[in-house]
């Protein structure tokens, strides 16, 4: 199931520092969506541009409020790396 490899590849970058720094090049939307396929077919997972876009979609719509695990986060100065934050799009 391509949502469950696009969760794995998340959960991925999330623990190492050199593909969220990969991630990071991304210029727009478009460009991280081109990046997470990139990088997912590198490391052997299936899915396509438009199931990378609609994820992606998915987990902004879902997180446009702070949770209170975030808000501990921030208030604690704990740093959340994940590849889609910083490229939300409405």
């Amino acid at each position: 199931m391509s949502k469950a490899n696009l969760e794995q590849l998340r959960q991925e970058v999330a623990q190492n520092p050199a593909l969220q720094e990969r991630l990071s090049q991304a210029k727009n939307h478009e460009s991280l969506i081109a990046l997470v396929t990139e990088l997912g077919q590198e490391k052997g997972y299936s899915f396509t541009r438009q199931e990378v876009e609609e994820y992606i979609n998915e987990m902004n719509s879902s997180q446009q409020e702070i949770t209170e695990e975030q808000l501990e986060a921030i208030a604690g100065g704990a740093a959340q790396k994940d590849w889609f934050d910083a490229y939300r799009c409405s």
